[in-house]
């Protein structure tokens, strides 16, 4: 499948203005990503937060997805054409490949999930972040126990 010469972005320069970056490159994928085009990226405040308060900028904005499955490493449990979301890296001096607001992205094949059937894509793009704050407020926050500690109980 050709990818298209286009990759246009959400983007944050490094005097924390925000544009619409029309040409970036594809992402090349490392070892154990994945290459997706993009159908969905969800929204958050983290978007913007991330820059104005934590200083990870210059950067393509985005955490979470839904898309499909462009390449995969041989070794994977996903193929193309495969309907994926998830969310990627977060840090500072964060690779442009993992921002989400793009049209083509990179992302760590174990931050990925299959999108079952009875699930929209546009609403498995928004799943993650929200779930993943719900964890850090659970495990971090108020120290409730992790799952698995619960087991042995």
């Amino acid at each position: 499948m050709p990818l298209e010469d286009k990759n246009a972005a959400l983007y944050v320069d490094e005097d924390v203005k925000f544009s619409v970056r029309r040409h970036q490159e594809i992402p090349t994928p490392g070892d154990g990503e994945l290459l997706i085009e993009t159908q969905f990226s969800g929204t958050n405040p983290a978007d913007l937060k991330h820059a104005t308060l934590l200083g990870i900028y210059p950067a393509i904005l985005g955490y979470d997805f839904c898309g499909t499955v462009l390449k995969a490493p041989t070794s994977s449990t996903f193929h193309p054409g495969d309907l994926v979301a998830g969310y990627t890296p977060t840090g500072i001096n964060r690779p442009s490949k993992y921002g989400t607001h793009q049209r083509y992205l990179a992302c760590p094949e174990d931050m990925v999930f299959p999108v079952p059937a009875a699930l929209p894509p546009h609403h498995a793009a928004s799943l993650t972040v929200v779930a993943m704050t719900a964890a850090d407020a659970l495990y971090n926050i108020f120290n409730l126990p992790l799952p698995q500690e619960n087991d042995n109980q």
